[in-house]
């Protein structure tokens, strides 16, 4: 959630890579381990518009912002886990915010954004199903 409130929603705040989903994912893989990419929301209406490669407690971490044609802002948060751990999805909120994670494996994966719990819900299932969940 930290780094959502920093970073997507700071229009002053260039991302690092924008645009090209292929170029992300490989950025995402060579950070996070191989087979973890951008989700393509795009049949949600959302785009992606850039990437943040961040510092986490013990190891890597992404930041990737997308936007739907409103203007708002949802961000997938990947983060390296130095142990396996597995959960379904949970679900947190603070003020405006609200964030669907998940653990698998050896990567934790967040939704965040001030979209409605299950407009949050279906963005995270869609994007875990593309990415970790087809390992599954």
């Amino acid at each position: 959630m930290t780094a959502h409130l920093l970073y997507a929603s700071q229009p002053e705040q260039s991302p690092l890579v924008t645009g090209d989903r292929e170029h992300v994912s490989a950025r995402l893989s060579a950070l996070l381990g191989p087979g973890v990419k951008a989700p393509n929301f795009s049949t949600l209406g959302l785009r992606l518009v850039g990437l943040r490669e961040l510092a986490a407690d013990r190891g890597p971490a992404a930041l990737l912002v997308y936007q739907d044609a409103d203007g708002r802002e949802i961000s997938c948060y990947f983060k390296h886990l130095t142990e396996n751990r597995e959960t379904g999805f949970t679900r947190m909120a603070s003020a405006r915010t609200n964030v669907i994670y998940r653990l698998d494996e050896h990567v934790g994966y967040a939704v965040v954004g001030t979209l409605p719990v299950s407009a949050l819900q279906r963005i995270a299932e869609v994007g875990y199903r593309q990415n970790l969940g087809e390992a599954q």
